[in-house]
């Protein structure tokens, strides 16, 4: 059975995919999906592009310079997990929900958690 999950038109419009089919979605509808604001996820990048105390999950994405607003489906799909479970006492019941909404159907495209992936 598949899941169909709705999302609001103006988070929808956050998202995007290229002419390969590889989806990413923007800082601020990462922000908005995961429940935390667009400094706090600006703040994860660098400390994952710094690669200063990065939490395991991210351990793929270690020292990865970010460019552009626009962030990679399988980033994506980790911040949302993070901030569900893993980020302690920043955890969100928004990033939870839309992590057991993609629970079925996978937010990412690949399904594969390397960062250069092509």
């Amino acid at each position: 059975m598949s899941a169909i999950f709705h999302l609001p038109p103006d988070i929808l419009e956050e998202f995007s995919i290229d002419s390969q089919g590889k989806a990413s979605a923007s800082q601020r509808g990462t922000a908005r999906l995961a429940g935390v604001s667009q400094p706090a996820i600006r703040k994860l990048l660098l400390k994952l592009s710094d690669n200063l105390d990065v939490p395991e999950i991210f351990k793929s994405f270690a020292g990865y310079s970010f460019k552009g607003d626009n962030l990679d489906d399988v980033l994506v799909a980790l911040i949302i997990e993070y901030y569900a479970f893993e980020a302690g006492r920043y955890c969100t019941k928004q990033a939870k929900l839309v992590f057991r909404a993609f629970g079925n159907c996978s937010i990412t495209a690949g399904g594969d958690r390397d960062p250069k992936r092509s």
